[in-house]
């Protein structure tokens, strides 16, 4: 049964990447902060004076996240590219190579400011960028440089596996 699943997981990495692993271990992560912040257990560092300010920037950072998600999951056609075995270095994905797992930290978070008034919860980000450091890197990186080789270290060279930077020209 171990040796099943086991092939069942690294044919499901190889395809459709880690993000179903990924992206449900951030919202439980954003879950738990919304919970131990409820039952006052998490340090506060509130903003009372500047609310409505941070409120319209965590709202705003929230709506260019969606945007992000979407363009890395749709307008990138990242699902076609993966069908026919090519490696996706264009648009979004030449500014970070996990545009999705970045999308949805910083829609979590700046959700989770918005709703909480916490400024703590961008201490999640550091969390959240360990874990898909320890993920990505463990999988998806592998199979990818196995793939594609050197056109993958190049790209690697290039671009950032977390933090968003604009291509230099």
């Amino acid at each position: 049964m171990k040796v099943e699943f086991r092939k069942f997981f690294a044919s499901a990495v190889k395809i459709a990447g880690i993000g179903y692993v990924v992206v449900p271990g951030m919202i439980v992560f954003a879950i738990l902060f919304l919970y131990f912040d409820r039952c006052g257990l998490l340090f506060r560092l509130e903003f009372s004076s500047a609310a409505t300010a941070v409120r319209i920037i965590s709202a705003a950072v929230a709506v260019v996240s969606a945007v992000m998600w979407f363009i890395a999951g749709f307008r990138s056609r990242l699902i076609e590219s993966v069908m026919k075995d090519q490696l996706v270095t264009t648009g979004i994905y030449a500014w970070v190579r996990n545009p999705l797992y970045v999308a949805v930290a910083l829609m979590c978070t700046s959700v989770l400011v918005f709703i909480t008034c916490n400024l703590a919860a961008l201490l999640l980000l550091a969390l959240y960028w360990l874990w898909v450091t320890v993920l990505v890197s463990s999988t998806e990186e592998k199979i990818l440089a196995a793939k594609f080789g050197e056109v993958y270290a190049q790209y690697c060279s290039r671009v950032n596996r977390c933090i968003p930077r604009f291509p230099r020209r």
